[in-house]
């Protein structure tokens, strides 16, 4: 047997099979399948594996909710279809992105830095401003501020905050507030 955990994203057709199959040949194998049936399905009765006209039953660890997980995973295996990525892997760190426009960098970057003293917070990241990948454009310097929590609800709560705070500062500089940016 390999010492290793492996979870599996995913339980349907591929998945099932490849849990079934390494079940009893690694330490440890979860299934993680959002749907909560086909879950107590695999706990329960678990999957009929036909490997080659040798059929058995194979009961597999499975769970519906991360949280469930408990242990850390040598080797996690995502058997989703391409469609069904992003849906089904939760985001580790949830995230929010200030930028800033203005004539020159410099002031960009100090609004920035205002902005992240504004508030504090013990719940939330907030990391330090730099300059946009393409920093100048139509005669405008731009810089951003990358803000992270690994709960939407607290970061919920600290951009309800900020936004007020960032709204109260005196400033000429262009700002926008972006949730769950999809381009850093």
């Amino acid at each position: 047997m390999i010492d290793a955990a492996v979870l599996v994203v995913g339980g349907g057709a591929i998945g099932g099979v490849t849990a079934a199959k390494l079940t009893g040949e690694v330490r440890r194998v979860v299934v993680l399948d959002a749907d909560r049936e086909h879950v107590e399905r695999l706990r329960g009765d678990g999957l009929l594996l036909d490997d080659l006209g040798d059929e058995r039953r194979v009961v597999i660890e499975a769970c519906a909710d991360p949280d469930e997980l408990g242990e850390r995973f040598d080797f996690a295996l995502v058997t989703l279809k391409a469609a069904f990525h992003q849906a089904a892997l939760p985001p580790y760190m949830y995230q929010a992105l200030l930028r800033a426009e203005a004539p020159e960098l410099a002031t960009a970057i100090a609004f920035l830095e205002a902005a992240r003293d504004a508030v504090p917070s013990d719940t939330v990241v907030i990391n330090e401003p730099i300059p946009m990948t393409m920093t100048r454009v139509h005669n405008v310097d731009r810089a951003q501020l990358l803000v992270e929590s690994n709960s939407r609800p607290a970061l919920q709560a600290f951009l309800n905050e900020w936004v007020d705070a960032l709204r109260a500062m005196k400033t000429r500089v262009r700002w926008s507030l972006e949730v769950d940016p999809l381009d850093i």
